[in-house]
């Protein structure tokens, strides 16, 4: 995974995929565990919005620009998961997107 080439859809959804369970791991001393809300930004559009479900079918950019905002600090989560997998990638001499394929054939095969 090049992170300056355009993310593929199965790469787009492994980054949602992590992104909520990074999300749901949020503590709050009052309420307990809670999905905290990720930011998205639509730069074509010039609209944000928050999402508290898992996120399905961002764009490339959507996905880059995917934030928390505790306060004043803001955790960029999108490009957080997209530098930690690219790194994942080259030191292990993997693929996600191989690796997403030959799952998706086994789920359907088990189907």
């Amino acid at each position: 995974m090049n992170i300056y080439d355009d993310l593929t859809e199965e790469e787009r959804n492994l980054i949602c995929d992590l992104e909520y369970i990074f999300a749901n791991s949020v503590c709050n001393s009052a309420r307990g565990e809670l999905r905290y809300p990720v930011t998205i930004r639509d730069y074509k559009k010039n609209e944000s919005w928050q999402e508290r479900c898992r996120c399905k079918g961002l764009s490339h950019d959507e996905v880059w620009s995917m934030k928390y905002i505790f306060g004043g600090n803001t955790l960029s989560i999108g490009s957080a998961l997209i530098k930690t997998l690219s790194m994942l990638e080259e030191r292990y001499d993997l693929s996600f997107n191989e690796l997403e394929k030959r799952r998706l054939v086994k789920e359907n095969f088990q189907e």
